[in-house]
């Protein structure tokens, strides 16, 4: 799609690309942007399925560290990719807390992507805009809510 908006736009170069998605298309739009950051400068990831992972989360050798793929894939990852981060999470999402430590799985899993990047030192600190909504569902109300904020972020005003 890049290079058909480009050539349709009759621009050379954009002033910055973004790239969005919710669930498992936010799990998608983060994954293409640290592939391409040489084309995208820009990810927002409302309710991101960083829990995605290689075993079922109730099988007894189960672990946080070794099968959310993801967050493997960075932690293996050399790449300093020169991105700027945005992050959506809804406290009413899910019930699922696989540590039992009161935090949804999806605000853990969010959090845990946010402090390994930070970890990785491939941003500034305020290259990464995290919001957590208390009231916020796993649906498109409350990612439409979220929308102006990120498209704000993304572009401004």
């Amino acid at each position: 799609m890049y290079p058909f908006a480009k050539k349709n736009a009759g621009v050379r170069k954009f002033k910055t690309v973004a790239i969005a998605g919710c669930s498992q298309g936010g799990l998608s739009a983060f994954d293409i942007a640290w592939n391409r950051a040489d084309k995208i400068d820009k990810v927002g990831v409302f309710s991101g399925s960083f829990w995605w992972r290689d075993k079922d989360g109730k099988a007894a050798d189960y672990s946080d560290d070794k099968n959310r793929i993801m967050l493997n894939k960075l932690k293996a990852s050399r790449k300093k990719p020169a991105l700027k981060y945005w992050f959506y999470v809804g406290d009413k999402e899910e019930e699922s807390d696989r540590d039992k430590d009161g935090i949804i799985d999806v605000v853990d899993d969010t959090k845990d992507l946010v402090d390994l990047i930070k970890s990785k030192n491939v941003c500034l600190p305020d290259d990464i805009s995290f919001a957590e909504d208390a009231n916020g569902k796993h649906d498109y109300q409350a990612w439409g809510k979220q929308l102006p904020a990120f498209l704000i972020w993304a572009f401004g005003k």
